[in-house]
């Protein structure tokens, strides 16, 4: 996910050195609030799925110019269990996550078959080296798209991290392992300050360093030097134009999704169901759709509105276009 500012208070994450070289860097403690925002897609399991050659309009693919034209996105990996129970996580930037790839794919009404979120949501501890990974099928042209949260390289000298489960792990021998499951270059990683990342800077073109958000309208990442005014208190004084405060608090942070209006009840609903009946039975499914739907419906506007309030306060480094 993208992470749009880093807490100031007195506790922060501290790495923990492992004792030996692993691809998991080091484990996080983490005692903030809220979870920061980040994009996700891919972020955010493990069957495979074979995709469709169409483009977002229903119509077949032409020549794509970049990653962002005319592609489907088929198959989302973030930081979810590998046995697709969503019921104990709470990260609201997840949940946006999912529910826009979601949005995404129940628009194309492909074939006019019923979408299985399940069908194309993977999970990224599938993909930590190891045994050989998960296979995922795909056409030309297809994209996969991995999003979740990352962290601040500055912290971790010469890595590129990401989050999965609690874990630091370096990104690039990620995203490797993931193109080793599809095709060479097939993965569109998407995680907090990828502008920073030689490797995967200009992927999205335009984004710049920073952290990063990912609403759908476009891709923006954010300034955290700015001279003249910080994150925190454009959002502190951002009065009348704040309509984002039901889901992200003024830190810039996520609020828990069992905590938003609109969505605790739906949350429960789902919770109860997977972890009464197995996140694959039907009716845990209908849950999870009906909760997805209104996740989208909650976030959306007020995401793009907070994205774009940060955009004009000048506090952004680079606007690229979105993926969904």
């Amino acid at each position: 996910m993208y992470e749009v500012s880093q807490y100031k208070e007195a506790t922060r994450r501290v790495i923990q050195k492992p004792e030996r070289k692993s691809t998991q860097q080091g484990q996080i403690k983490d005692n903030r609030k809220g979870n920061i925002i980040s994009n996700m897609s891919l972020q955010f399991s493990k069957k495979a799925f074979s995709c469709n050659k169409i483009n977002h309009n229903g119509k077949k693919e032409g020549k794509i110019k970049d990653i962002t034209c005319n592609v489907i996105q088929n198959v989302l990996i973030t930081d979810i269990p590998q046995n697709k129970d969503f019921s104990n996580i709470t990260d609201l930037g997840l949940w946006w996550a999912m529910a826009a790839e979601y949005h995404l794919q129940d628009s194309l009404k492909i074939n006019g078959q019923t979408v299985n979120p399940l069908s194309f949501i993977h999970s990224l501890t599938d993909y930590l080296q190891g045994p050989t990974p998960k296979q995922i099928n795909v056409v030309h042209n297809d994209r996969v798209r991995m999003l979740t949260h990352g962290y601040n390289p500055n912290n971790t000298p010469g890595k590129h991290c990401i989050v999965v489960n609690n874990q630091l792990v370096e990104v690039n021998s990620i995203i490797d392992n993931i193109n080793k499951s599809i095709a060479s270059n097939s993965v569109t990683p998407l995680y907090c300050y990828m502008g920073n990342n030689p490797k995967h800077k200009n992927l999205i073109k335009g984004i710049g360093e920073g952290p990063m958000l990912s609403p759908s309208k476009s891709s923006v990442s954010l300034d955290e030097n700015n001279p003249t005014m910080s994150i925190q208190t454009a959002l502190t004084n951002a009065g009348k134009a704040n309509t984002w405060s039901e889901i992200i608090n003024d830190n810039g942070s996520w609020k828990p999704i069992n905590s938003v209006k609109g969505l605790d009840v739906l949350f429960n609903a789902y919770k109860t169901s997977a972890q009464q009946k197995g996140p694959q039975y039907p009716q845990t499914i209908d849950c999870l759709k009906l909760l997805l739907t209104e996740v989208y419906k909650v976030v959306d506007k007020a995401y793009n509105d907070f994205a774009n309030y940060l955009k004009n306060q000048k506090l952004i480094t680079g606007e690229g276009p979105t993926l969904w």
